[in-house]
């Protein structure tokens, strides 16, 4: 049976799997380019923009699940259809000059549960919770009321402030890490408010706010990778965990953008069903995007393919890997056991 495919969804898939690469790619290919102000600042706003991808799968993958009813052995199933690849990923990464053995198995058993390898799958662990706790959230959801959303909310932004604060407060105000975890793990958070931003009305005064929501935090998140490059000329991300206000709400925000623009828009049904597609190989692009980078970094992060014009290179660049991980995808994708972990 197909899935129904929901166009706007489908288009934040595709944005957040590319800003994925992006995020991951940036640094590298800053050190390969010229630098000036304009190029500091093109990168300071670029790398800013990339760091919403991590909730904009959250928000999506709540969105989706938490719009139908869900059992646990639904949740289970889904969950083994990610821990599978997980699996042959971290050992594609751990395989390397090793013996197989009794030894190597239980290496490789110690370092799945030690810590995500490589590092990018940590997103992995965190959705098989999140699909362990589906049951129960969709039905606190379903007895959700305003006061209940806002709270949240609340909750949200005062987790996401800390950060901020600790990082910029000109009093030294301190606060510990810690009063973090008295607050409702954010992934919850922003998996619920998936689901809560897809029923709320749309409208062009709430189309307006998220624009200007997007920009004002975005603005925030640049400049303070701009003036930090400028006084320590480093290129350092200092706000820029998947959480933190700062880019959470631009990312609640694009969620919102993407649906007003796209939800209602009628489309060519083939261009319709070509983007579908798209959206559907990017797990798949996902999970070997970085075995494609670390494979060719050293032919295509060089300083000559930067020499034409670095913006337009950095970004065609970014849209290849894209590209050519999507196809590796969906060739694999032809054979159907591939196909039903992918």
């Amino acid at each position: 049976m197909e899935k129904k495919r929901y166009l706007w969804l489908d288009i934040i898939k595709i944005i957040a799997c590319f800003l994925v690469i992006v995020n991951h790619t940036i640094l590298i290919m800053f050190d390969y380019s010229a630098h000036s102000n304009i190029s500091v600042l093109f990168f300071s706003i670029y790398f800013s923009i990339c760091k919403v991808a991590v909730p904009l799968f959250i928000t999506t993958t709540g969105c989706l699940l938490l719009g139908k009813e869900q059992n646990y052995k639904n949740m289970i199933q889904k969950t083994f259809r990610i821990i599978v690849p997980l699996l042959v990923v971290s050992l594609y990464w751990f395989y390397p000059a090793r013996e197989i053995n009794a030894a190597f198995l239980l290496g490789f058993a110690k370092s799945v549960i030690k810590s995500p390898n490589p590092y990018y799958l940590w997103y992995l662990y965190m959705l098989i919770f999140l699909y362990l706790l589906t049951p129960l959230l969709q039905k606190l959801y379903a007895h959700s009321n305003k006061r209940d959303f806002l709270l949240l909310f609340v909750l949200l932004i005062l987790a996401g402030s800390i950060p901020i604060i600790n990082t910029y407060s000109f009093m030294e105000v301190g606060i510990s890490p810690i009063f973090r975890y008295a607050f409702l793990p954010n992934a919850v958070l922003f998996y619920i408010f998936g689901k809560r931003i897809s029923e709320i009305e749309l409208t062009k005064r709430y189309f307006a706010v998220s624009i200007i929501v997007f920009i004002s935090f975005l603005a925030i998140s640049a400049s303070s990778i701009y003036i930090h490059y400028l006084k320590y000329d480093d290129l350092a991300v200092r706000l820029g965990g998947w959480d933190y206000l700062n880019v959470g709400m631009p990312a609640l925000s694009m969620f919102y953008i993407v649906r007003y623009l796209f939800e209602n828009r009628k489309i060519n049904f083939k261009l319709s069903n070509q983007i579908s597609y798209i959206a559907s190989l990017t797990f798949g692009i996902y999970l070997c995007h970085g075995v494609f980078i670390s494979r060719i970094s050293k032919i295509i992060f060089t300083q000559e393919v930067f020499m034409v014009n670095q913006y337009i290179s950095i970004i065609s660049t970014q849209i290849a890997i894209f590209i050519v991980c999507g196809l590796g995808i969906a060739i694999f994708k032809i054979t159907p056991v591939v196909k039903k972990f992918l």
